[in-house]
């Protein structure tokens, strides 16, 4: 079984328990108005362009035979229609940067299981994220498959937009989700992630009565889904959950993604009204700690 992944992330501290190996895998079904991961949407290897690392050296124009690159000025340009992927070795600065590997289930766990010592000492392990991991659901059960024989914790971090098929491809093998909660109204859920959250909501009710483990995760967006209104509907959802739930993280929502955007082409649309502290972040942990939930902000 093959994947196609962007990354690992050693000695990562945020996506579950103890020291983990973070994978992000390519593709995602949501497209999140405040997405930090944004190379990682569409499916498939694609390059980006950090175009203020270029120096206009023209290593790169030396060997552009398809004429896919010029300069204008000291900027560097490109013809979007054509790969880039040639120009990642050429360029001494890094201006280039290929995003998508493909991997066969078993390298990829070989490479998870280097980091064996840093799991056990610190009751760590490995998180798949992404994208939506679960559009790769078969290449996660068989690379959890190989990590299991080790004895590895499995973390997944989902939004969980898929048929509840492929959370039973991987449930015999994940101790931990790690579920996004992006909102309660499915109109504005679309208005800002462009689907509704009724397949989301589902999924959700069926692990927790199935018994999984899950910690849920509500990004914090001022302007977009932090309204007194929402915050209610997760309060009266929230409360039929109280001790089946194993933690909740709120999540301040960030501009770190943004150099991302311009590398791919793409315009950044939060403002930053949206980036502000949520006036009512504060009430809502209130809430959920009152009800006896276990919560971090962060």
């Amino acid at each position: 079984m093959k994947g196609v992944i962007s990354t690992i992330q050693r000695y990562s501290l945020r996506d579950g328990p103890g020291i983990r190996s973070t994978v992000f895998l390519v593709g995602c079904n949501l497209h999140c108005l405040w997405c930090s991961n944004p190379e990682l949407i569409a499916q498939g290897n694609k390059v980006m362009v950090f175009h203020s690392r270029c120096t206009a050296c023209g290593a790169c124009l030396l060997e552009d035979d398809d004429k896919a690159l010029f300069l204008d000025g000291k900027k560097l340009s490109f013809d979007s229609k054509k790969k880039l992927e040639k120009f990642v070795q050429i360029c001494p600065y890094q201006v280039f940067k290929l995003v998508g590997e493909t991997l066969e289930a078993y390298e990829l766990a070989q490479r998870l299981k280097r980091d064996l010592p840093f799991y056990e000492n610190s009751n760590g392990g490995v998180s798949f994220s992404g994208g939506e991991p679960l559009l790769q659901s078969a290449f996660i059960a068989e690379t959890a498959s190989f990590l299991k024989e080790s004895g590895i914790n499995i973390t997944v971090d989902t939004a969980g937009h898929v048929d509840y098929s492929a959370f039973e491809r991987i449930n015999p093998f994940v101790d931990l989700y790690l579920y996004d909660l992006k909102g309660m109204n499915s109109k504005v859920h679309k208005m800002n992630t462009g689907e509704g959250n009724e397949l989301i909501l589902s999924n959700l009710d069926r692990l927790i009565k199935e018994g999984k483990k899950v910690t849920l995760r509500m990004v914090v967006v001022p302007g977009r889904n932090d309204s007194s209104e929402e915050f209610k509907h997760r309060l009266e959802l929230l409360q039929k959950y109280r001790g089946k739930i194993n933690r909740i993280d709120l999540l301040k929502v960030h501009d770190l993604g943004r150099g991302k955007y311009m590398a791919l082409g793409l315009p950044y649309l939060l403002s930053k009204h949206n980036q502000e502290n949520s006036e009512q972040l504060n009430l809502f942990t209130h809430h959920l700690q009152a009800m006896g939930f276990d919560v971090h902000c962060e």
